[in-house]
């Protein structure tokens, strides 16, 4: 029955029932918008682990990369070469395969040339191996530019190299061991977190239906 043109008057009751009219509630909009903070919220969670897992790529290929570097610069300066003569040619000849696209990018060689240009640009040598170890960041670097400052212009360098390249490998061996022990599980939390959105966004609706 309609009171006037605009106004919709509905029937206290039908058949002697009582009738209740209760206005529908939209919750739609509610629900969006929760879901789009639960998203936001996320994003900066998703962010550090995606950040997280590329320093540690960094890492695991710094430490795989060292028992090479350390056995290419023994083989050099076992051939008479100067230090920064056989750093320079380790780092040319990676710098040349990176133009012809013939090798991926590899922090390692990357921090080398730096080095590099740091001692064309007037770094000292020792400063510039120092500042090596620091960028690499990991204890192995750091010990391992010590020797060179240590031993720049000495020539029991070689003898130290060799023994270091034997310790080198042995922790490379150690490592892959590891590596191959925490394949299984290292992307166990990345499955949890996208388990418990997934948890979220199916039971908030639900909870907001009930309401």
């Amino acid at each position: 029955e309609k009171a006037n043109d605009s106004t919709l008057v509905l029937p206290e009751s039908i058949d002697d029932q009582t009738i209740i009219w209760k206005e529908k509630s939209e919750r739609m909009p509610l629900k969006l918008l929760f879901l789009g903070m639960i998203a936001a919220g996320c994003v900066p969670l998703v962010e550090k682990s995606r950040k997280q897992e590329e320093e540690k790529r960094r890492k695991e290929k710094l430490q795989s990369g060292y028992p090479e570097l350390v056995s290419k610069l023994t083989i050099l300066l076992g051939a008479g070469m100067t230090l920064f003569s056989a750093w320079n040619k380790i780092a040319t000849n990676y710098s040349n395969k990176r133009k012809n696209n013939t090798i991926p990018i590899h922090p390692l060689y990357e921090e080398m040339l730096i080095t590099c240009h740091e001692i064309e640009s007037g770094v000292g040598e020792a400063r510039a191996y120092e500042r090596f170890g620091e960028r690499c960041g990991l204890h192995r670097y750091r010990k391992f530019c010590s020797l060179l400052v240590q031993n720049l212009r000495t020539r029991g360098l070689v003898q130290l190299l060799e023994q270091e390249v034997s310790d080198a490998f042995e922790e490379r061996k150690n490592l892959a061991k590891k590596s191959g022990e925490e394949a299984g599980t290292k992307m166990l939390f990345p499955m949890m977190m996208m388990f418990g959105i997934i948890i979220v966004i199916i039971m908030v609706p639900a909870f907001l239906s009930l309401q």
